[in-house]
This record gives structure tokens, sequence and C-alpha cells, in this order.
């Protein structure tokens, strides 16, 4: 008898036997893959205004069955593609991680750099131009890199995206890879900085051609163009149109606007959208993601909204029939998670990186204030100024992204301060029209502001990468042109996006605290219990990783 109710006790302490639990019964400790997805130029109220509109499976089974999050915003400008993929995966704003901008001026060569650009590496499976990216502008980690270090470098870390940009930046500076769209050749390529060879899975995925697919058949409605109600009419003045059309109306003919041999188009069409799933799919199934005991990482970025609210504006039919099929598209998305891993294994969140400010002319039609406003359109004024005290030369060297930066070379050989020089520069560009502030460099350094816009205005400021003079326009202004639209700006148009947590552990809920999306970053990584991106400012989500199962 004794031996009988020993026997079980034993059996338990000895390894290999039978009476050991099932691995079945123990639940996974971290998921088996991290997904973060960022639509490129989603405003906050999209899912909303188009809900009736929408399925089941895709915005609106994230909204049903996620942590949704209704203030969420970017607390820093400008709000940008590069800047917006880097905060969200570093944690910090452009004032820690570098990324001020798509592109900017570079004081040290006196030439504008791209933020991914790198002429040190050369594309793999691409056109050359396209493929010389890298991450060598981002000072610091991403949570990619935090999960490569954690996980002592098993976990598989890549990203894919249409622009490079929402590539590179995500994959961080140890990727196992990062892929973009080449429309010179219609391929998925990368770059040397990750590879020197495609895998034989992308070169498979390549020869399918895809995009001629995609470009076989004219753009036409989703819906009966009579349920497009949360539009504008689609034949308005502030639409502007593809290359070689008369007027920006539906059908949009792709393939006789297809210049011959491009694949340009595929960018500017819902057709991007689904050839990128068609991508992710392709990546998840050839690298095996999610297939060991070691969390995987995937960002996946959707560039044609962007494309398409640039062209035809936030309220067109054309931005609402994107977002229509790009639900259709997270569907098949979710769909095929389910079949491969379960998505109870998959940890997943979905933001924007920028939203978009109403175009200027539909506000104006309606009386609101909105105008056209460009720093660069003041460079003369403010020269002549510096002449007028200073004397003859060119005082000013560039103007960019609203950032005056002075020639401190011709400065050092007059004697000059250049201090006293940048007060009365911005003493004088407070007095021009449509000017809402004017902040020096010092100021910025020497200043904690902690009210809005100008605390938002302070995160964007990197001091050895941003001007000596920042000058802001007033909300509503851009200085795009009469089609289309804009961002950049740190307004609430252009800051606040979605942003939802589901998947693994994610209890359904709603916050409605405010939640800068720089929280993102060191969410996941309490979730994954691994140290945060190295730069990161944020602070996790608590109302969240509280309610998690």
């Amino acid at each position: 008898m004794k031996i009988i109710l020993l026997l079980p006790a034993f059996l338990l302490m000895t390894p290999g036997l039978s009476a050991q639990p099932s691995d079945e019964l123990i639940p996974p400790r971290y998921p088996r893959l991290v997904i973060g997805i960022v639509v490129d130029q989603m405003k906050y109220d999209l899912v909303h205004r188009y809900r009736d509109k929408l399925g089941k499976g895709g915005f609106l089974r994230l909204y049903a069955d996620g942590h949704v999050f209704t203030d969420a915003q970017f607390d820093y400008m400008p709000t940008y593609t590069g800047p917006g993929h880097a905060s969200i995966y570093t944690g910090t704003t452009p004032s820690q991680h570098g990324i001020i901008g798509n592109y900017w001026y570079v004081k040290e060569s006196g030439d504008t750099t791209y933020c991914v650009s790198d002429p040190s590496v050369t594309a793999v499976g691409g056109s050359d131009a396209a493929g010389r990216m890298s991450p060598r502008w981002l000072l610091t980690t991403t949570l990619a890199d935090e999960c490569k270090l954690r996980f002592s470098f098993k976990s598989k870390t890549f990203a894919v995206s249409i622009k490079d940009r929402g590539a590179v930046l995500p994959a961080g500076h140890s990727g196992d890879g990062a892929f973009w769209f080449d429309a010179a050749t219609g391929n998925w390529i990368t770059s040397t900085y990750y590879m020197n060879e495609l895998p034989a899975w992308l070169r498979t995925f390549n020869a399918k051609k895809l995009p001629d697919d995609y470009l076989a058949k004219p753009w036409e409605l989703l819906l009966p163009a009579y349920k497009y109600t949360e539009s504008t009419a689609d034949d308005v003045p502030y639409e502007a149109t593809f290359a070689g059309e008369a007027r920006p109306v539906f059908p949009h003919d792709l393939p006789a606007l297809r210049a011959a041999g491009s694949y340009d188009l595929v960018r500017r069409t819902p057709g991007g959208n689904s050839l990128t799933v068609d991508m992710a799919k392709a990546l998840i199934e050839g690298e095996k993601l999610g297939q060991d005991e070691y969390p995987d990482f995937l960002s996946v970025s959707f560039s044609p909204p962007d494309y398409i609210g640039h062209q035809f504006g936030p309220h067109s039919m054309e931005s609402q029939d994107c977002y229509l099929r790009l639900d259709r598209d997270l569907a098949s998305f979710f769909d095929f998670l389910d079949m491969r891993l379960d998505m109870k294994n998959v940890l997943l969140f979905m933001t924007a990186d920028h939203g978009a400010v109403p175009n200027r002319l539909l506000m104006q039609e309606h009386r609101m204030p909105a105008g056209y406003f460009d720093a660069d359109m003041y460079t003369d004024t403010l020269n002549d100024f510096l002449r007028h005290l200073y004397g003859p030369g060119r005082w000013i060297k560039s103007i960019d992204n609203n950032m005056v930066f002075l020639n401190h070379a011709l400065i050092s050989d007059t004697e000059g301060d250049p201090r006293e020089m940048t007060e009365r520069l911005a003493d004088m560009a407070r007095g021009l029209p449509l000017v809402a502030d004017v902040i020096t460099a010092s100021t910025m350094m020497e200043t904690e502001f902690r009210e809005l816009p100008r605390s938002v205005r302070q995160r964007g400021f990197h001091p050895q990468r941003s001007g000596d003079l920042m000058i802001y326009g007033r909300p509503g202004y851009t200085n795009y042109g009469n089609q289309g639209t804009d961002h950049g700006s740190p307004f609430p148009y252009d800051t606040r996006v979605p942003l939802v947590f589901y998947g693994w552990k994610v209890t359904p809920g709603m916050t409605s605290v405010p939640a800068p999306v720089t929280g993102i970053a060191p969410t996941i990584s309490q979730m994954l219990d691994m140290d945060y991106p190295n730069g990161c400012t944020g602070l996790p989500f608590i109302r969240l990783l509280e309610s998690i199962r």
C-alpha cells in the first residue's frame, strides 16, 4: 500500500516518465509572434466614420475584442512617416531617436539627407537607387532590437512596408530583414545591410509578379457610389488626378494610366495594401515565424492610405474606398493568422504614424479657418533683414521643415554673435503673416515646456540635427497644394490616431485617458519581460497591463 501511495510522487519527480504534465496543458509564457500594424496617415475617426460599411473580420474585430485607446496621440512634431515609425518602435521622440523628419538639412555637410539613406550599402533584389537604405540615422534601439537581446538572438525580427522607411526603422539595427517595394522592378527588395541575397521564398514570391495582377484592371468602387455618404462628391476641385487623367473620378483606368514598365501605381491604389498582406503572409510562412518557444517580431506598415490621402484628401471617395478594401485585407490576414498560429498565440497592436489635416479648400468652403503656410517663403525676407543689420552675405544656409539654419561659418568670419542674431531674427519673424510661434534653439535647450503645443514642438527638437530657429504656422494652415492633404503639425488632426491591442492575454476593454504613442514600446516590453528600448521616454499603459489575463 505504501508503494502505491509513493509511486505517483516518484513519477512526478523523475524526468521523462509519463506522469509528467503534458506540455499542451502549460500555457505559453510568451506570445509566439508579436505583430505591429501601422496604417500610414490613418486619422483617429476613420473606423467610426466608416463603421456601418465595414465587415466583422477586420477593423471591427480588433475594436470588438481588443483593448481600444480613445485618446492615443503623438506627443511631438513633426508628424511624418519617418519620425512616426521611429517613435512607435523606440518608445521615444525625435529629441532622442534623432529622426527629425523624412528629410532634413545636415549642418556638417550642407546637404539634405533622407531618414534611411545609406550610400555605404547596395540594393539586394532591385534597382540600386531604391536599395541604398539602412537604419544608420536612428540613434536608439527598437522593440525588435530589445527582443533580440532578451531572447539571446534566437527571436526572428522582420519588417514589411511598401515605403522603405516604414520597414527599415521598425526593424531596428539588428533586424533579420527589412523588405520594401521597388516601383522600378515590381519586386520586394532589401539592402546589403541585412543580407547579400534575397531568401528563396522571397525570390519565389517576386516571381509571381502579383503587382501586374493588381494593375491589370481599373480601380472601381467596392460599393455602389450612392453608399459613400461619408465622403465628398467624386469630382471636386480639391482632388488631384493621376497622370494622364482628365478628372479625378471613378473608375480609374489603371491599365491605361500605368507608365511602361513602372509599378508606381501599385503604391497609390488599394492593391498596394493587398500586396503588403500577400508579402506578410509569405514572410511568416517562409521564415516560419512563431514556430518555436522564442517570440518572433513582425512589423507590417500599410503605405497606400498615405499616398491616396495626399492625392485625394481624407474626405474623398478614394480614401474611403481604400479603407473599405483595407478592412477586407486585414480580415484575410487575421484569418491566415488564425489558421497558421491561432490568434491566442499572437500579440498584435494597430496604430498609425500620423493623421492628416482636412483639405484647405474644403475647410474654406465651409467657412473654417485654413490656408497656405510655408516657412520657406520667408527665406528672402529673413535674409534681407539680416543683411540690413549685419551686412551683405548669405546669412541663412537653409530653411527646412520650418527650421532656419544660419550660416555659422559666415557668422564666425565676421565675429558675430549667433545667439544675438538668432534672437533678433526671432523677434522679427514673430511679426510675419500666419506665424503662430517662433522658438530659438537656445530656448529649446534651456527651457522645459509643459503646455501644448510648445511641449510637443520641443520633443521634436534634436540639438545636433535641428535648426537655429523654428517657425510654426497656425492650425489648419499647411504648405501643401490645393489638392489632397498634408500632415506634420502638432495639432490634433495630425497627432491623434487609433490604437488597439489584440490577442495574447489582452482583455477587451477601452481606455480614455491620454495615451502617448511612445507608450507602445514599453508596454510590449513589459509583456515580454524585456528591457525598454534604450532611449525610451514613454510610459507603459498600466490599465492594459493590469487587465491582461
